[in-house]
C-alpha cells in the first residue's frame, strides 16, 4: 500500500467495501480500510462510535494496517437492506392433548353445563360405592329404605338428560372407563429480526393476556385476506362454534447471525379463560366475569 500512498493526503483509505443481504436476517455491510498504525486507531474509534458490531485489525507486513469493520445494515444504515423490511416468519403449528371427557367439545355442545355436573355426580358417587347395586336391592328389600336407595332415585334423573345420551355416557363412563378425550390446540407462531429496540420492547405488549383473534390479526399485520389466515373459531361438531381466543406467551430474545436480534413468541389458542386466572388485552370476553 505504501506506493499508493505518494502523493496522496493523509489516511485511512477505504480499500474495500461489501453488502450481503439475506431474505431472513436482513443486510449486513463490512468495510475494509488501510492505513497506518495511527490513522487505523482513529479509524476504529470512528467505527466504534458508528455502530460496528464487529472490528477487526491485522498488520499488511510493510508498517501499515488493515481495519474490517462490520455493520449490521447497508451503507444507507438501513437494517433490511435494499429500503426493505426484515420479513417476519409466521407458523400456525397443531398440539394434541388429552383432557377430561367432561372438558370435550362435543359433549358440552350435547348438554348444558348443570346438565354435566348432575352426570358427574352420579358417576362419582357410582365409582364410590354409594349406591347400591340392583342384585343388592333385589336380594335386600329392606335396603329400599337406605338413604344411599333413594339418592340414587333422586339423583337417577340426570340419566334422563339429552334423551338416550344421558344414560349411554353414564355407561360409557363409569362401565367402560372413557374419561379422557383427545383436543387439538393451534399455536400461532411469530418469529422476528428486530430492526430497532423498539420492536423488542413492542413484542412485550400483552404478553400473559388474552386477546381476540381480530385483536392478534391487527397487532401482527396480518392480511384478513391474505395467505395466512387465523381462525376465529374452533370447529365443532354441532352447535355453533365457540369462539377462539389466544393466551400470548411471553417473547424469546435472542442474538442471531449477522449482529441481529431475534425475537419468537406465540399466541395460544383456548377455548375458556376465566378471568380468575387471566387479564383481558382489550375486548376478550372471560368467564366467570362478574
Amino acid at each position: 500500500m505504501s506506493r499508493n500512498r505518494i502523493g496522496l493526503a493523509p489516511g485511512p483509505y477505504l480499500h474495500d467495501y461489501t453488502l450481503s443481504q439475506d431474505t431472513r436476517t436482513g443486510a449486513e455491510s463490512e468495510m475494509v480500510w488501510e492505513g497506518s498504525g495511527s490513522e487505523i486507531l482513529l479509524a476504529k474509534q470512528v467505527a466504534i462510535a458508528a455502530g460496528a458490531s464487529s472490528i477487526s485489525i491485522k498488520p499488511m507486513g510493510d508498517g501499515n494496517f488493515t481495519m474490517r469493520a462490520t455493520y449490521p445494515w447497508d451503507q444507507n444504515g438501513n437494517p433490511a437492506g435494499a429500503g426493505a423490511g426484515i420479513p417476519s416468519i409466521f407458523e400456525l403449528e397443531t398440539e394434541t392433548s388429552q383432557v377430561l371427557v367432561w372438558m370435550n367439545q362435543k359433549l358440552n355442545n350435547i348438554f348444558t353445563p348443570p346438565q354435566l355436573a348432575d352426570l358427574f355426580k352420579v358417576v362419582q358417587n357410582f365409582n364410590n360405592g354409594s349406591y347400591p347395586n340392583p342384585t343388592q336391592l333385589t336380594a335386600n328389600p329392606s335396603w329400599r329404605d337406605n338413604p344411599s336407595a333413594y339418592r340414587f332415585a333422586a339423583e337417577a334423573d340426570a340419566l334422563t338428560v339429552g334423551g338416550a345420551y344421558g344414560l349411554k355416557l353414564f355407561k360409557s363412563i363409569a362401565y367402560r372407563g372413557m374419561d379422557s378425550s383427545y383436543v387439538f390446540n393451534t399455536i400461532f407462531k411469530r418469529t422476528l429480526t428486530a430492526a430497532t429496540p423498539n420492536q423488542i420492547r413492542a413484542s412485550f405488549t400483552g404478553a400473559g393476556m388474552i386477546w381476540t383473534t381480530s385483536e392478534v390479526t391487527a397487532f401482527e399485520g396480518l392480511d384478513p385476506n391474505g395467505w395466512f389466515v387465523l381462525p376465529s373459531y374452533f370447529e365443532t361438531p354441532r352447535g355453533a362454534p365457540p369462539a377462539m381466543q389466544w393466551l400470548k406467551t411471553m417473547p424469546n430474545v435472542a442474538a442471531v447471525a449477522h449482529q441481529k436480534t431475534q425475537v419468537q413468541y406465540s399466541y395460544v389458542a383456548c377455548r375458556q379463560a376465566s378471568v380468575f386466572l387471566y387479564e383481558p388485552y382489550n375486548s376478550a370476553i372471560l368467564l366467570d366475569y362478574p
